[in-house]
């Protein structure tokens, strides 16, 4: 059990400012309850990780876009090192998440190992601008991944839902 503060804390190559980490251990597993102004919720790694999986369950989550907030020179670790098929089950939940400029509301993913990487079983978001389901495959490992999905986008007003994913002004009156 603890905690952890941090001004400036690197998550996968993104910077995210002002972080604090809870942290309680127990038998079954570490709970981390995180709270910064583009991160707050809960964060599960049971004890039995390969079978049950990361759960997240998060109020917000503002993914930065590549480079924001990060000093010159300051080097990444994206997420193409990450190896697919090493990855145990996720659950995530968010109640606002954000991709750089893109908004898309609630979002949830669920994923499955498969043999050479991960089984990719629901992808959705929902925001008042568009409605976003997708399903697919990431295989490969840390030297080399390859993701193929299949993804819907559905929205009663184009405009705004260019204008949910970051991009201004492209369409006028949006229908």
């Amino acid at each position: 059990s603890g905690s952890v503060q941090s001004p400036q804390a690197l998550l996968f190559g993104r910077v995210f400012k002002d972080l604090q980490l809870q942290l309680q251990s127990s038998a079954r597993g570490l709970q981390v309850q995180a709270s910064s102004p583009a991160l707050e919720g809960s964060l599960s790694l049971p004890a039995d990780l390969q079978r049950a999986g990361i759960t997240a369950n998060l109020k917000r989550l503002y993914w930065p876009a590549e480079g924001v907030g990060t000093e010159p020179g300051t080097p990444a670790a994206p997420m193409a090192a990450a190896n697919p098929a090493l990855l145990p089950p996720l659950h995530l939940r968010v109640d606002d998440f954000h991709l750089g400029a893109a908004q898309f509301g609630s979002a949830n993913f669920q994923s499955t190992p498969i043999a050479g990487g991960m089984r990719i079983d629901q992808l959705d978001s929902h925001s008042p601008n568009v409605t976003m389901r997708a399903r697919g495959t990431w295989m490969g490992d840390a030297r080399s991944s390859r993701t193929q999905m299949v993804i819907e986008f559905s929205a009663a007003d184009l405009g705004h839902m260019l204008e949910a994913l970051g991009y201004q002004n492209l369409v006028g009156g949006g229908r």
